[in-house]
């Protein structure tokens, strides 16, 4: 493929990035605590269709007490408060 000579070579283009090894994060337990109360609380907002995933057991959907869990991701109700 050719390029148009008035479009950057990528010369140096990543110059400003910084990449980060994965063992460098780790995972967050707040399962105690007012914000993951604050989640369970929150139940009244969540959206239908999410309703409808967890009952049909979708693949990557789960619920753990009154948390909904997406892909190990906290799903957070649509709340002003949240």
């Amino acid at each position: 493929m050719s390029r148009r000579s008035d479009h950057s070579q990528g010369k140096n283009d990543n110059e400003d990035q910084t990449v980060l090894k994965e063992e460098w994060f780790r995972s967050i337990k707040i399962q105690e605590g007012e914000f993951w109360k604050e989640i369970e609380e929150a139940e009244e907002f969540m959206e239908e269709e999410v309703r409808k995933v967890i009952e049909r057991s979708e693949e990557g959907w789960r619920k753990e007490g009154k948390v909904i869990l997406w892909k190990e991701r906290i799903y957070v109700p649509d709340s002003a408060t949240l």
